[in-house]
Order: structure tokens, then C-alpha cells, then sequence
């Protein structure tokens, strides 16, 4: 038996969906790249990773996986095999794309975990697919949904802007957070290129709006953060759960905004553990 892809035709034709199904500019290359295989009906993780950053950091999770568990990652443009390309300028279009692949992947359809900007993008992307193909067919392909660095999406609108600010300011408000790799910092040509990355990576965090009104998820929706992550707030982490009408769980790591490259091992084991449980 072949691994098939998931069948969502009608979910491919809803409105949000629909839009972004005409051919890509030639320049553009996809945004799912397999970091690990998976075994046919073996779990499989889809990884997202923070403002600024590459698929490239999930790395650090392969030696932690059992043989034949899938890995994949969302590369954004402008980074790694995609740094020729230019940066992304609209999110609701960047989701589209993302999502339009997400439903040409094969079954069974990957747990997502999002970091921080990543959080975001995992869970806008669950609510794209899963409500397209509540409509259409009654199955929803997201059906576990991994959080981190992030306060629920309805408090970003409360968040101090920084993509504005001039490049003083923003590198103050980068290393605030602890967000400057130390081997980047060190070298000139890389510190502008990094900072240019981060700085479109923040414009489209801060145009998001998010939309009231819409019908919650159904996943179980599992949050994670550092104790000392300044980004976050307890009320905010605490309102991931009214958008689900699913199960939640929270998991708190020592460390700030960037304690998930200090616990790849145990991210990674979460994540595969959601993964792995039965569905409700």
C-alpha cells in the first residue's frame, strides 16, 4: 500500500483556500520541506519556527525521534533554500500557500508545532484547513496542535510594535528577548542580513488581525513556554484554551523566549507524544 495524499478537493476550492491555488511565480519554491521521511502511516511533525529563523533549527530534534517518524519544517522565503527569494509581504497569502501544501501531504496528516511567530502561523494554519474542510467533507486534518513562546493570538493586537522602530531600537528590542545567536553577532555581513530577515519576519507578525467570530478549532490545543520568557503572560497563555473546543494542556521549561533550543529533547518527545495520542 502507497501513502496517499489527503483528499480535500472540496476544501482546496473554499474562499481562503481557493485563492492561492493558481501557479506560483517560478521564483517561489515550497514552503514544506521534509527534514526526515516518514514511514508510511508513521506520525509525522510539521515544525514552524520563530521570526528570523530557518528550518535549519529543528535540526537539533532528529537525534531525538525513533527510526521512521517524519520531521518537516515551514522554510519562509528570504532563508535557507529559499534566501534568493523575496520576503513574504502578506500573511494571509503566505497561509494560503502553506496551506495549500499542507493538504497535498500524505496521510496520516502531521501534529503541528509553531514557536513564537510560528506559533502563530501553526495555529491560523489549523483554523484555514480545518474549517475549509469542515465544510466540505466533516474531517479535519489538523488534529493536534503544539504552541510555544507565545500568548494566544487575540493578545497579540495588546503587544508593543517593533518593526518600525530604527535599527538602534530594533536591535535593542531583539536582544531584549535574548533573540541575537551569538555566532551571527560576531560577524558584520550576517548581523545586517539576520536583522533584515527578522525585521520583514516582524512586519508580518504585526499585521495580523485576528478575526473574532469564527468557529473555535476542535483540536486539543497543547501550550508551551519559558518561566522567564518575557514576551508572554499568563493570562495570555492561559487563553489559548477558549480557542479550542478540544482538551488543552500546558508545559512550562526553565528558561526565556528561546528555552526551546535548550530542551530539544523534550520538545521533541512532547510533540511526539501528542502525535501519538488517540484521537477524541
Amino acid at each position: 500500500m502507497t501513502s496517499r495524499p489527503i483528499r480535500l478537493d472540496a476544501a482546496r476550492a473554499a474562499p481562503e483556500v481557493a485563492k492561492a491555488a493558481a501557479p506560483a511565480p517560478a521564483r517561489r519554491r515550497h514552503a514544506i520541506r521534509t527534514l526526515l521521511s516518514p514511514d508510511e502511516g508513521a506520525a509525522h511533525l510539521l515544525c514552524i519556527p520563530w521570526a528570523g529563523a530557518s528550518i535549519e533549527r529543528f535540526y537539533a530534534w532528529k537525534p531525538h525521534l525513533p527510526a521512521g517518524v517524519g520531521l518537516s519544517g515551514v522554510q519562509l522565503p528570504g532563508r535557507g533554500a529559499r534566501a534568493d527569494e523575496p520576503a513574504a509581504t502578506d500573511l494571509d497569502a503566505l497561509l494560503d500557500e502553506i496551506a495549500l501544501e499542507y493538504l497535498a501531504l500524505a496521510a496520516p496528516p502531521p501534529v503541528l508545532f509553531g514557536h513564537s511567530f510560528g506559533a502563530l502561523i501553526a495555529y491560523e494554519l489549523a483554523m484555514r484547513v480545518n474549517h475549509a474542510a469542515r465544510r466540505a467533507s466533516g474531517i479535519e486534518p489538523v488534529t493536534r496542535l503544539v504552541v510555544s513562546g507565545l500568548s494566544a493570538p487575540p493578545m497579540i493586537a495588546e503587544e508593543k510594535r517593533i518593526a518600525h522602530l530604527d535599527d538602534a531600537a530594533f536591535s535593542a528590542a531583539v536582544h531584549s528577548l535574548n533573540g541575537m545567536p551569538a555566532e551571527i553577532a560576531q560577524i558584520p555581513a550576517s548581523m545586517r542580513y539576520f536583522m533584515n530577515v527578522l525585521r520583514d519576519d516582524f512586519r508580518l507578525y504585526e499585521s495580523y488581525v485576528f478575526r473574532a467570530g469564527r468557529p473555535r478549532l476542535r483540536c486539543p490545543i497543547v501550550v508551551c513556554s519559558g518561566r522567564a520568557d518575557p514576551s508572554v503572560t499568563e493570562h495570555g497563555l492561559r487563553a489559548w484554551a477558549t480557542l479550542t473546543e478540544g482538551p488543552g494542556s500546558r508545559h512550562d521549561f526553565d528558561g526565556d523566549h528561546f528555552y526551546i533550543e535548550r530542551h530539544a529533547a523534550a520538545l521533541a518527545a512532547l510533540t511526539l507524544e501528542t502525535a501519538n495520542e488517540p484521537i477524541r
